[in-house]
């Protein structure tokens, strides 16, 4: 009967799901059946999650205080896989990539192979939402080579959609659509919708990040529609919604950005999403910001970044950090536009998503700001420029070598080169030598 839950669960029958383990979740409490209620918690737990109506502490404890699988029991039924997906969509990626690191190190000990892909494209997801990129793609490499040697379309629909997000943060906008459109026909053929939801997200991020809402609406359009039409039950699994939300927003559909938001917005609070109470903030400001409302704008963004900073999700706090550094632009308040756009530009770098950092380098043109002296001059290195904005910025020696992952001598003897390559004597001369021009009209 497990089977029939998660086969329930993956159509996105999610009542039929929730009624079957019901059924089966107390009788299986009887003494010799620990494993099989440890799967019926998971399960049910998983399905009711997905459905909207929250967490189940008692369900997930029953579920993860169960014996050790066995070797031959699918991978999506082990009772930390399911689990594993319910903290990671909640945003406690520390917690599922325990469950999963566990469930995959077993798998590993067990010599099974051919269930790996189905825990590798979570874990490859998780670690991509916590700024782990290169072990991310690492991962995701893994498990599309297993996907492919198994033949199995389920394994290849989620390995080519986890592996879809790695390109476009990335900007490899090609490759990107490729697997995720891959992700979608399969998802399709299949009858299983979490693979296709898995993939809007690369949808979104490649084609904002090159600019193109009129891109990312026409492919996730379709996919907001039903997902306000079923209610947005489960905002955790909607990530592509913020980007559509963004798309009509910079199309100037602003009735339709609102119709969008407000529910997802709702679902969030209510639930107590991190993840979505931080995007609808950064949506919100961007909506706020296109009637207007400048001020407004700016204090949803706030909000969204205070959120932020409690996740551990360095790509969407970068992109709230544009948005905040475009919104105090349009407001000609140049010094904070400054603060967020060198905060954004920092993690893209770090990260390695160069067009995302090329857009923060447009933003920072238009505000009017400039990495050299007027004139021929010394340039700077990558790292050099990257130190000099942060301390022109304010930030003290200590602050910059935490910011970007160098040691403190490091940065001093940057900040030397900066100093003889400029010819200034100080951090106010430094200060002052970056300080934007006058800003341009909007």
């Amino acid at each position: 009967m497990m089977d029939q839950v998660a086969a329930a669960s993956h159509a996105g029958n999610l009542r039929e799901a929730i009624r079957i383990a019901e059924l089966i979740v107390e009788p299986a409490g009887r003494p010799g059946d620990q494993a099989l209620e440890a799967q019926c918690c998971a399960g049910l737990a998983f399905a009711t999650f997905a459905a909207g109506r929250g967490l189940r502490p008692d369900l997930i404890s029953r579920a993860l205080a169960g014996p050790r699988p066995s070797p031959r029991l699918s991978m999506d039924l082990r009772p930390n896989v399911a689990v594993g997906h319910v903290l990671h969509w909640t945003g406690d990626l520390d917690g599922a990539r325990a469950l999963y690191e566990r469930e995959y190190n077993r798998a590993v000990e067990d010599g099974v192979e051919t269930g790996l892909p189905f825990v590798l494209w979570a874990l490859a997801e998780n670690e991509g939402w916590a700024g782990n990129w290169p072990r991310a793609e690492h991962l995701a490499a893994e498990g599309y080579r297993l996907a492919e040697d198994s033949g199995s379309l389920v394994a290849i629909a989620f390995m080519s959609a986890a592996r879809g997000l790695l390109h476009a943060y990335h900007g490899r906008i090609d490759a990107g659509l490729r697997d995720a459109t891959r992700a979608m026909e399969l998802s399709e053929k299949l009858g299983m919708p979490l693979p296709a939801a898995t993939a809007a997200q690369a949808f979104g991020i490649a084609a904002l990040s090159a600019g193109d809402p009129a891109g990312a609406h026409a492919r996730l359009g379709p996919l907001a529609e039903s997902a306000l039409a079923a209610g947005l039950a489960e905002p955790g699994l909607c990530r592509f919604v913020p980007d559509e939300v963004e798309a009509l927003t910079r199309l100037g559909e602003l009735g339709a950005a609102e119709a969008l938001l407000g529910p997802f917005e709702a679902r969030s609070a209510q639930l107590g999403r991190g993840w979505g109470i931080a995007t609808a903030s950064r949506c919100r400001g961007l909506l706020l910001a296109a009637r207007g409302d400048l001020d407004g704008a700016g204090d949803a963004l706030e909000t969204g970044l205070a959120v932020h900073r409690c996740l551990a999700m360095p790509f969407e706090e970068a992109r709230t950090l544009l948005a905040a550094g475009e919104v105090q632009r349009r407001a000609r308040r140049k010094q904070q536009a400054l603060e967020f756009l060198r905060a954004a530009l920092v993690i893209f770098e770090r990260l390695g998503a160069p067009r995302w950092h090329e857009r923060v380098r447009g933003e920072l043109a238009r505000v009017g700001t400039r990495a050299t002296p007027r004139g021929a001059g010394p340039v700077l290195t990558a790292a050099e420029q990257r130190v000099a904005d942060l301390v022109a910025a304010g930030h003290t020696n200590a602050e910059v070598a935490a910011g970007l992952f160098m040691g403190q001598r490091t940065v001093e003897a940057h900040l030397s080169r900066v100093y003889r390559k400029l010819s200034v004597r100080s951090r106010k001369e430094l200060s002052q030598m970056l300080t934007p021009a006058a800003p341009r009209s909007t």
